[in-house]
């Protein structure tokens, strides 16, 4: 960053940033951002910028994603804010749209979970101060709760009383109302992927990983641990409807 003001000090911006134009009339940063700071901490009171208008500005939009991706390996809830954003601006009608053609070179299951972020993002990007410091398995409880009547607001209600002042204050609200909610509902925290009440003779128990476990007996198989999230479930019906096909 040093380099880059010293730069632009002495010869002037010789790149432009790319912009995109907004609904609201302002401009959305698509590249750039490193040369827009170095400018604001020299004080210029211009930036040198291409607009591109948002039916042509999807390869710009992939083109950044790349190269983060590549960079840094940006979190699942900064890929869903992007295409989030994307399908708001109009450059993908829908934000599946834009997860299908922003992360083509991800795993089914990668987009799956990036729009279960969508879904936080939506929900409550508002309200959390640290949203991209969210954990997978977080974000994913999360987004399997948020249809839940009543959920998202209680939990704004939670996230606007504590005001948690960093990432690790506020990834402890959202467990214990987590938890809260669970107990509430009759304490059934372990796993939304019972089928129907363990019997009451012992059952079979094993680890399938980590934070996976399972327990069969006569009829009956459940599933329960950090890992029983909505994608898991998606997954586990396709596979048991596959195989009853067969």
């Amino acid at each position: 960053m040093d380099s880059l003001r010293a730069s632009l000090a002495a010869r002037g911006q010789q790149v432009p940033i790319e912009v995109v134009a907004q609904k609201d009339g302002r401009f959305g940063l698509i590249s750039g951002l490193r040369r827009v700071l170095a400018l604001r901490a020299l004080a210029s009171a211009e930036v040198l910028a291409i607009v591109r208008p948002p039916q042509s500005s999807s390869a710009a939009y992939l083109a950044m994603v790349e190269e983060n991706e590549i960079r840094a390996g940006i979190s699942f809830y900064e890929r869903a804010r992007l295409a989030a954003k994307a399908a708001d601006l109009g450059i993908f009608g829908t934000p599946s749209l834009a997860i299908a053609e922003l992360f083509a070179s991800a795993s089914p299951a990668k987009r799956s979970k990036i729009g279960s972020f969508v879904q936080v993002h939506k929900a409550l990007g508002e309200d959390l101060r640290f949203p991209t410091s969210l954990s997978e398995r977080l974000g994913l409880e999360l987004a399997a709760r948020c249809k839940e009547p009543g959920f998202i607001a209680g939990m704004q209600v939670k996230l606007a009383q504590a005001m948690p002042e960093n990432a690790q204050q506020e990834r402890e609200v959202l467990e214990a109302a987590l938890r809260a909610t669970d107990q509430g509902e009759g304490g059934a925290t372990a796993s939304r992927a019972t089928a129907r009440a363990m019997p009451k003779k012992a059952a079979l128990s094993r680890s399938i990983g980590q934070g996976l476990t399972l327990k069969a007996a006569t009829n009956t198989v459940t599933l329960f641990g950090a890992e029983v999230t909505q994608d898991l479930i998606t997954d586990l019906e396709a596979w048991l409807r596959n195989r009853l096909k067969d």
